[in-house]
């Protein structure tokens, strides 16, 4: 599995993933319009301070695409149109992978906009010469919606998506609670969820055992088309079954993906527990078919702690091809129309600043106390200074005319200017 980052919230997605050992560095690769966010000398240095190197890609120098994700696709179609781009992107993914995982900001500019493009791209076109085609998961990360432009992109994103890729949605403001509201901290804690959701994919959280989820069946698993949920919960100590059963009610409930409706194609459960922890297991899977559905494939995967590194308990579930919830668009839709009037209404109550400076009456003053014209030298006819150029039958040069673009102001006699000798200075922009 190779993954790609693309933007400021993918590029911190990818580090904090390498630095929490859930991916190889060499597995990943940053791409993005500006230098900022990639790590300095491409090393990122991990939880036991060793510099490890990863790669990074420039896809443009402008330095950010502001938001604006027709931007974005502009930059990422020119940068896969040169062939030396592309044959270190093949030599990157390699003909022997089968997975890409792309990871984006949804409602940013350089990643919401290049990321589906990108996944197309790598997904037919990359090795097509060779006759293969790549299993794309694209995990979007969902902003705080702060703006009327955030809902937008996220909409508009959605309406892109591949419906042959898998993918995932982390909403950073699900994360909002834990944190008494701190922006910063949920960011932070919505990368944990993701590299968490990373170790899982790869299957670096599972061990042998008796009771195995193999390599094609987490494959399938983890590339099954369509809308793609991972959830993760350590266990406190089950004593019976009504215990084990809040535990997945409350992992399930407390989802920081989005809310989902019925659908499933297949889903995955590992159990990392002790042998008695079993006893109070629900093997039906009663609670997690009455959310996800019924299910083609069914997938279980148990490993004691006795066993394994993981002496503590947990337990994960990844449900896949399930249908994008049309409920939770239209939430999204109503947000997006709502702030779009509000701005609107606000702006249309704002009186026009020029059209109100025209009712301004400023005539307080009094003409007896405009009395800047008594002082000697100075009269209705004008200055001292015109006088003395009347006098000597003198005319003032012609002013220059002032340019902004292509519109001219304070614009003289062209013939005049023709018979001033001053150099002309070109506008370059």
């Amino acid at each position: 599995m190779k993954v790609i980052g693309i933007g400021a919230a993918g590029n911190k997605a990818v580090l904090n993933a390498v630095q929490l050992k859930a991916i190889e560095a060499k597995d990943c690769l940053m791409m993005n319009s500006t230098t900022k966010d990639f790590p300095k000398e491409n090393e990122v240095v991990d939880a036991l301070g060793n510099n490890i190197h990863i790669e990074c890609a420039l896809i443009s120098s402008i330095g950010g695409c502001g938001k604006e994700r027709e931007i974005g696709k502009d930059i990422m179609r020119e940068y896969l149109s040169n062939r030396n781009v592309v044959a270190k992107l093949k030599d990157f993914v390699t003909e022997n992978e089968d997975h890409v995982v792309i990871v984006t900001s949804i409602a940013g500019g350089t990643g919401s906009g290049g990321a589906n493009l990108l996944g197309k791209f790598i997904h037919t076109d990359l090795f097509q010469e060779e006759g293969l085609v790549m299993d794309i998961t694209i995990i979007g990360f969902r902003g705080f919606n702060e703006d009327l432009r955030e809902r937008e992109n996220t909409l508009n994103f959605l309406k892109e998506i591949d419906p042959e890729f898998t993918v995932q949605l982390i909403d950073n403001s699900s994360f909002m609670k834990s944190c008494d509201g701190n922006k910063v901290v949920a960011e932070k804690n919505a990368n944990i969820n993701f590299a968490i959701r990373l170790s899982l994919m790869a299957g670096r959280k599972i061990a042998p055992s008796s009771q195995n989820i193999d390599a094609t069946d987490l494959y399938k698993l983890v590339t099954t088309p369509g809308y793609q949920q991972i959830e993760y919960a350590q266990l406190d100590t089950i004593k019976n079954k009504e215990a084990f059963q809040k535990a997945i009610k409350d992992m399930i409930d407390n989802s920081n993906g989005i809310e989902t409706v019925p659908s499933c194609a297949c889903f995955g459960i590992m159990l990392n527990v002790n042998p008695d922890t079993l006893n109070y297991f629900d093997f039906d899977y009663t609670y997690l078919k009455s959310v996800y559905g019924q299910t083609i494939e069914t997938y279980i995967h148990i490993q004691y702690c006795d066993d394994v590194t993981d002496k503590y308990e947990w337990m994960a579930i990844i449900v896949s091809g399930l249908d994008l919830p049309v409920k939770y668009l239209q939430a999204v839709y109503q947000q997006y129309l709502q702030m779009d009037n509000e701005i609107t209404t606000n702006k249309s109550k704002n009186e026009d600043f020029f059209a109100a400076l025209g009712e301004i009456k400023t005539n307080a003053i009094t003409p007896s106390m405009n009395r800047g014209r008594n002082r000697k030298g100075v009269s209705r006819r004008g200055t001292v200074v015109s006088k003395v150029l009347q006098e000597a039958n003198e005319e003032p040069k012609p002013q220059r005319p002032v340019t902004n673009g292509n519109v001219t102001m304070n614009k003289p006699n062209m013939n005049e200017v023709l018979q001033d000798d001053t150099p002309t200075v070109k506008n370059t922009f």
